[in-house]
């Protein structure tokens, strides 16, 4: 069959509009829902796992719970101080936030809290023998399911990491990792990471090692070496293990025994925070500069620079389906967009 200059002409123009409103709808797929609940940086999110609800906090401590479909923020008043980092557990119930000399669990549900040094429910003190005098808490985490937390706390030029386990309503040392130099980094803290199913602990444990232990008991997996892990995510399903090293790269490895899979690059500086999407399918990173990037997790990619029209980036997290990111700005917006 035959077909004139003019009928393909007359064709492609047809087809002009269908191809104007999918460029509409890609460009619009990229332009986020925007939500100011605060004028304080964001520390920390969590996408509800119904998929309709983010919890998110702020520096100062305050909680806001976002309806994902509508224009709801609720308040909850949080914490006694100014945070420099913060913890949800995937349900979001529990809320673990400090600085360099207090570290608070918050119950969300209740909105129980104690205020002294290391204190949770019930007033019950969980670290006695800490001396803000002569240490300084580094990093803490909290597992994904609630039931454990771990924090490296520092004395002179050495760390310790200590596990603590949920029994009942309180709470009872399970671990310490050894005492391991200690690492320099801009960021909070020596970075620390709970694995999905709670089994694992990635620890940055000096200038040019981190550590893999037991979550259950402290005991000492396997060291990568070298590259720093300056920051650490552990990828859904607790196979593998990303870590940022010192020459601004991530490599996957294998969580269990350390071996590296590959590595992934970006053409600008990545920072912390790292997060896996829940199918484990990509993985964002704070780009620097209030960009974010995303990577499909396979060799070889490049990954995609988003600017958030922001200063600077301070938390991540993704939907259930892993089809949206929720991004945490230091002034104060949750930056919902649609990555799939």
């Amino acid at each position: 069959m035959r077909f004139s200059r003019r009928r393909i002409l007359i064709a492609a123009l047809g087809m002009l509009p269908l191809a104007l409103l999918f460029v509409a709808w890609r460009a619009a797929s990229w332009r986020p829902v925007i939500r100011r609940v605060s004028d304080k940086p964001i520390l920390a999110l969590v996408w509800k796992r119904d998929g309709r609800t983010i919890s998110s906090v702020t520096q100062d401590g305050v909680q806001y719970q976002i309806e994902v479909s509508g224009l709801s923020t609720a308040k909850q008043q949080g914490g006694s101080r100014l945070w420099k980092s913060a913890h949800f557990s995937d349900d979001g119930r529990w809320l673990l936030g400090g600085s360099d000399g207090s570290v608070e669990l918050f119950d969300v549900t209740s909105g129980l809290v104690s205020w002294s040094k290391f204190y949770v429910q019930k007033n019950v003190n969980i670290a006695a023998a800490y001396d803000p005098k002569q240490t300084t808490i580094e990093d803490f985490t909290l597992a994904p399911q609630g039931d454990k937390f771990a924090w490296s706390e520092r004395c002179g030029d050495t760390t310790k990491t200590w596990i603590w386990r949920r029994r009942g309503e309180n709470f009872m040392r399970v671990g310490t990792t050894r005492l391991s130099k200690a690492l320099e980094t801009e960021q909070f803290g020596q970075p620390l990471a709970f694995s999905p199913n709670g089994h694992l602990l990635a620890s940055g444990s000096s200038p040019s090692t981190f550590s893999v232990w037991k979550g259950n008991g402290g005991s000492d997996l396997w060291s990568h070496v070298p590259g720093a892990g300056f920051g650490l995510a552990f990828s859904p399903d607790s196979s593998r293990l990303a870590a940022l090293g010192e020459d601004g790269n991530i490599d996957l490895l294998n969580a269990r025994t350390g071996a590296k899979i590959f590595s992934l690059s970006a053409p600008s500086q990545i920072e912390v925070p790292l997060v896996f999407s829940p199918d484990g399918k990509m993985l964002v990173a704070n780009g620097g500069s209030g960009k974010w990037l995303l990577w499909d997790v396979t060799p070889n990619v490049t990954a995609r620079i988003v600017p958030s029209g922001t200063p600077s980036i301070s938390a991540f997290a993704f939907s259930p389906d892993s089809s949206r990111l929720a991004v945490g700005t230091s002034n104060g917006q949750v930056q919902l967009w649609r990555v799939k």
